[in-house]
């Protein structure tokens, strides 16, 4: 994306961290997330990852048996009573 003058601009995350960056000069959350052109919730907020639980035992399932493929890593998730598809665990 680029701003009318021909400029990038910048994605929400790095624009979260220029509003760090203007709060360490010792402006207030306010004035510094009106400098960086966004919102103060855009600025407070935190992305979570859902996956961190399922992700971690599947690292772990897969240590344990180191010849298992995603659909065995799928059907011992799934002995485990994890509501997880196939599709999901082939992709993470």
């Amino acid at each position: 994306m680029w701003s009318p003058l021909g400029q990038k601009t910048l994605r929400p995350s790095e624009r979260r961290e220029v509003v760090g960056l203007l709060q360490e000069q010792g402006l207030s959350h306010r004035q510094a997330c009106h400098l960086a052109g966004i919102s103060r919730s855009v600025a407070k907020y935190v992305p979570r990852n859902p996956n961190e639980a399922l992700v971690a035992r599947m690292k772990e399932l897969a240590s344990e048996h180191i010849h298992y493929g995603y659909r065995r890593i799928w059907a011992l998730l799934k002995r485990e009573h994890w509501d997880v598809s196939l599709k999901r665990v082939k992709r993470l």
